[in-house]
């Protein structure tokens, strides 16, 4: 995953990089797609913008909701998914295509 990050006054300065171990097995795009199909528009919304490495605070601005708000949307995301985590949500929706 690789994501921008920008300085206090929105200029871009450097991007940041990880790598994250992922077990179990890839999930085919149809199986993918279909559990993101569960997703309501604004948790999709939510779950594309975490997928392009974008933090709390930016999807917040970006989608003009409060951070809490986009916090209860990755919870009730990463439950309809079925998954543990965000990394694992995350996963699907690249795998998606997303």
């Amino acid at each position: 995953m690789i994501a921008p990050v920008y300085d206090e006054g929105g200029v871009l300065s450097f991007f940041i990089g990880t790598q994250l171990k992922v077990d179990g097995e890839a999930q085919d795009v149809g199986t993918a797609k279909a559990k993101l199909a569960d997703l309501t528009p604004q948790q999709l919304k939510v779950l594309e913008q975490m997928a392009r490495g974008m933090r709390h605070a930016d999807i917040a601005k970006s989608l003009g909701l409060s951070i809490k708000t986009i916090k209860m949307h990755r919870g009730a995301l990463v439950h309809r998914l079925g998954v543990q985590t965000s990394t694992e949500a995350i996963r699907i929706a690249i795998e998606a295509g997303l």
